[in-house]
């Protein structure tokens, strides 16, 4: 996280009256004189001091732009119409992740800032199938699409038969402003397993989610950031798109499919404090984001409840190989209808067990990851890395709050030219598991 701009303090010793010391007896002591010139002097020096630290937009040479327009860049340079530091201004810069590297130089009073920008246009391919269901999705988005700085995205699913999709826009400068404003719309299929303590699969149920979520929030300080949002959902279940062998198993084990279908309409808020500053792949500082949902009976929802989560991350740069990672989180509902619940498992959270193996009403969990910069070239980087993963839930579906427990290691190769385009590739030793899901292969960092 970026400190807030250093002020200019003008320290006073204070002293005892026998040891203070006096004006010559010859002079008068022009103390009212001395004060206004001693505080028109320190703004004037303030003044400076800010001037020279500077960024004039407008006035700055900006090299390295080929699909990136240039308001992209001077945009970030000030607040409010006032010039940031010149190192503030780069930092903002990085922080956007769609320039590989971003300096400054001056000559002759002139401020040349040289950027490389990143491929953003991203593909989406995945493909699996599990226990005897394939699973297909198709698609791409574009964090800078047409060179504004705006993201734009689409996807294609298919599962075991059924076809849905989302799209999504955001645009984080809102009419060149600290607002962002963005919008989606979904129609997605998912499907979740049922587990014993032990990990084995003892059946599973088919989730169909319609959404549309637009939401709003505005940078305050560049450590502040609080938002506002409209989440509409509609929710039903059924085994459509099981397969056959998980079919089976339900009725093997006298699982039941949930028999559950509904609205919930939310009014949110959301604050996010601190912030992450990032080099390229490497990041420092701390995030904590946090978010309140309530689905009330006046908006039409069919299972009122509120619901609220926090995710705090951390990271600590130690030179220009080392980066130390952790994340902390935990959330809290008042609904216990499986489309409610958190869902954590192997893909987001816990490395090693099942996807939304650990679920329910109420979680908490803890991750940390020590990435190890192996090498490092123009065209990829690779990282080692060491982590460990915990997470409990409670008032669960199928596991009685259970902590899960892992611990591993993984590599990164890490493509700086293309927008958070980093191959994982984890091993997880799960503890307690019977029948461990060890592997994880993946797209961008696991936090």
């Amino acid at each position: 996280m970026g400190n807030p701009l250093p002020g200019l303090g003008f320290p006073v010793r204070h002293l005892n009256r026998r040891h203070r010391r006096q004006p010559h007896p010859g002079i008068l002591w022009p103390h009212r004189t001395w004060l206004r010139c001693t505080i028109a002097t320190s703004l004037i020096i303030c003044s400076s001091l800010v001037s020279a630290g500077s960024v004039q937009a407008q006035s700055a040479q900006i090299r390295g732009l080929e699909r990136t327009d240039r308001q992209v860049v001077e945009r970030e340079l000030s607040v409010d119409n006032q010039p940031l530091p010149i190192t503030e201004g780069i930092q903002r810069l990085r922080n956007l992740r769609i320039f590989s590297s971003v300096t400054a130089a001056t000559q002759n009073t002139t401020e040349t800032i040289y950027v490389r920008e990143k491929w953003t246009l991203i593909p989406i391919v995945r493909g699996a199938a599990t226990l005897g269901v394939a699973n297909v999705i198709l698609g791409a988005y574009d964090v800078n699409f047409l060179g504004k700085y705006i993201e734009v995205g689409g996807q294609y699913e298919y599962l075991g038969g059924s076809h849905s999709g989302v799209v999504w826009w955001r645009d984080p400068r809102f009419r060149d402003s600290r607002w962002r404003v963005g919008a989606d719309l979904w129609s997605t299929r998912r499907n979740y397993n049922y587990f014993d303590p032990d990990g084995r699969v003892l059946g599973g149920y088919s989730w169909h989610r319609y959404r549309v979520n637009l939401f709003t929030d505005k940078e305050i300080r560049q450590w502040l950031t609080v938002g506002v949002g409209l989440d509409t959902n509609f929710d039903s279940f059924d085994d459509r798109s099981l397969g056959s062998q998980l079919k089976d198993r339900n009725l093997q084990n006298g699982l039941v499919v949930p028999d559950i279908q509904g609205w919930s309409n939310y009014y949110v808020a959301s604050l996010a404090l601190g912030r992450l500053d990032y080099d390229d792949f490497l990041v420092s500082g701390w995030q904590l984001d946090a978010d309140l949902r309530r689905a009330g009976p006046e908006t039409g929802s069919d299972d009122a409840h509120v619901a609220a989560r926090f995710d705090l991350r951390w990271f600590v740069l130690a030179g220009n190989r080392l980066n130390l990672g952790s994340r902390l989180s935990a959330g809290a509902g008042t609904s216990t209808r499986p489309q409610h619940l958190f869902y954590l498992g192997g893909l987001d959270f816990v490395r090693g067990y099942g996807v939304g193996q650990v679920r329910g009403a109420r979680f908490a969990g803890l991750n940390g990851e020590v990435r190890i910069l192996a090498w490092r070239g123009d065209r990829f980087a690779l990282q080692n890395v060491v982590f460990t993963d915990t997470a409990v839930a409670a008032n669960v579906l199928r596991n009685a709050g259970r902590i899960a427990w892992s611990a591993g290691s993984g590599i990164r190769l890490v493509f700086p030219t293309i927008f958070r385009f980093v191959v994982r590739a984890d091993y997880a030793w799960a503890h307690g598991q019977a029948a461990p899901h060890g592997l994880a292969v993946g797209v961008q960092q696991f936090f």
